[in-house]
């Protein structure tokens, strides 16, 4: 950018008209948006067509569709490097495809009515695939489904069955033991269900020591009965924590060949966002897209300073006509 054009958007305030487009946007372009000027006539021109196009939807009550949209361009480029995705990067990138597929049918609907948002954010619809084979494995609230493999099912069953004989022998033990533990409860150290023991009484209470309080009144102790069923249970947790990580490194393997798609239907979305945010932009002050000249020519009707009209103050319009050489 140079010294002129720098000086030009900050006599124009620039920054404030960015900060109004980007608290416009609904995804997460309002984060990071940064308002570049046309390289041409022909950029400019289509990016009013496609900011009235988007302001027509408005007009017909029908916003383009940006629910659910994340910020997945760090997840990505950790792809990029081979790694691997936990849960809840896996389920940004499932609802950002969600989010892709509503807009590519929304606008392929209308495509007649707004073909140049319809052509400037194409989406591959081989995309809808991938968010079915990904939502089969990662639910809604970033966790591993069941359903993602025969074995991570089982597994979970069996670290469940474990762990509730454990608390059920465990609450047996405090009803029968009550006489001799600091309270009635049960508690989890070092991965160990362990109860909560006197220290002047715990050589009554046989089982394998796991720490103690702070004031050293309450020792706690794994009950000796226990450490069999405890060490099962570890061990399925390993198990089930290994078949976790191999499903993960899966769905990584698989979302790593929809890379490049996926850069495209982010910027697509991110492209849409930003003709939505200008179109509601205008919605709220009410304003008119001007018709560009080819000429070196200025004419505005009732114009208005927008950042006054943003804050709410009521601008006596005026008309603005100027030629080349005049400003």
């Amino acid at each position: 950018m140079s010294d002129a054009e720098a000086k030009t958007l900050a006599d124009l305030e620039w920054a404030q008209v960015e900060l109004a487009v980007a608290e416009r946007c609904q995804g997460p372009l309002g984060e990071r948006l940064v308002l570049k000027l046309a390289d041409s006539f022909d950029e400019a021109e289509a990016a009013i067509e496609e900011a009235r196009e988007a302001w027509s939807l408005l007009s017909r009550n029908e916003p383009v569709p940006l629910a659910g949209i994340r910020e997945i361009a760090a997840s990505l480029q950790h792809l990029d490097r081979e790694g691997v995705l936990d849960a809840g990067a896996l389920k940004d990138i499932r609802m950002t495809l969600r989010g892709a597929a509503a807009l590519r049918r929304f606008l392929g609907q209308r495509k007649e009515s707004v073909p140049r948002l319809h052509q400037a954010c194409t989406i591959d619809p081989t995309l809808d695939g991938l968010e079915e084979e990904v939502g089969m494995s990662i639910g809604d609230d970033g966790t591993i489904l069941d359903s993602a493999s025969a074995e991570l099912a089982r597994l979970r069953e069996e670290v469940g069955n474990l762990r509730g004989r454990i608390i059920r022998k465990l609450e047996d033990l405090i009803l029968k033991r009550s006489a001799i533990l600091q309270d009635s409860f049960y508690t989890i150290r070092e991965g160990r269900y362990v109860l909560p023991v006197r220290a002047d009484a715990h050589e009554r209470f046989h089982g394998i020591v796991h720490g103690s309080s702070a004031s050293g009144a309450t020792i706690f102790v794994e009950p000796r009965e226990l450490v069999e069923r405890g060490n099962r249970l570890k061990m399925a947790q390993a198990e089930l924590e290994r078949e976790e990580r191999r499903i993960l490194a899966a769905l990584s393997d698989l979302v790593r060949q929809y890379v490049p798609q996926l850069r495209a239907a982010s910027e697509a979305i991110d492209h849409a966002d930003l003709r939505n945010a200008s179109a509601r932009m205008a919605f709220d002050l009410r304003a008119e897209f001007v018709e560009l000249s080819p000429e070196p020519k200025i004419v505005l009707r009732a114009a208005r300073q927008q950042l006054l009209a943003l804050g709410g103050i009521e601008v006596v319009p005026n008309d603005i006509e100027l030629d080349g050489g005049q400003a």
